[in-house]
């Protein structure tokens, strides 16, 4: 089995969201660091926020696009290629976007610093969120392996057979021996809860008392 299905639906809607919601407050973070003014600061956030919000969907819109390709990958080949097309999109929303952040129209043209800046913060945040995307993936594989675990081994405990063959003992009984199906329903319940006792070890009395209640049923 492949671990690329670590990568998150950017098909989803609740994905989208929260992509979208990250992606502004990470533009409110640089708008912060670079307004010196109030009125630069309203300015800078709605220009970073459109560019920001221009490269986050543009990528998620690739990924969902390319998400049955991704998920046939190993995890180290599915990083490669999604950090590969986050940078692609950011390049291409760079050169096309960079003359609505520029000062002057004559530096409309975005400049080599321009370019690498905003690859380089597109490459360290896209290896943070899918370092953040695989763990949440191993921690969830890990709770399902321990809950089939935990089943298997509840199963292997209460025996099936023998469990079935008493519920039709005691459906038989009913009818004509109430009160010997009654007991033998306590004698179940007790067996059962012990079974499922995490218990190291019992007195001999309580080993005694469960092996009278068995041969009883």
């Amino acid at each position: 089995m492949q671990d690329a299905g670590f990568l998150p639906n950017f098909c989803a809607n609740p994905t989208v969201f929260l992509t979208v919601l990250l992606a502004e407050l990470f533009a409110l973070v640089l708008a912060l660091s670079e307004a010196d003014r109030l009125g630069d600061f309203w300015n800078r956030l709605a220009l970073i926020s459109l560019f920001v919000q221009w490269v986050v969907l543009g990528a998620a819109a690739v990924l969902c696009l390319c998400r049955h390709w991704l998920d046939r990958l190993r995890p180290v080949a599915a990083t490669g290629a999604v950090l590969g097309l986050t940078q692609l999109v950011t390049l291409s929303f760079s050169l096309v976007g960079g003359g609505f952040l520029a000062p002057s129209p004559e530096l409309a043209l975005p400049s080599l610093a321009f370019i690498v800046r905003n690859l380089a913060i597109a490459g360290i945040i896209t290896l943070i969120a899918l370092r953040y995307f695989y763990i949440r993936y191993q921690w969830q594989r890990q709770i399902k392996a321990e809950s089939h675990a935990r089943l298997r081994a509840l199963q292997a405990r209460i025996h099936p057979h023998f469990l079935f063959n008493t519920l039709n003992t005691i459906a038989s009984l009913i009818p004509d021996q109430p009160e010997q199906a009654e007991q033998a329903v306590l004698d179940l319940a007790d067996l059962l809860r012990s079974a499922l006792t995490n218990r190291n070890s019992i007195s001999l009395a309580e080993e005694l008392e469960l092996t009278r209640r068995y041969l009883a049923i």
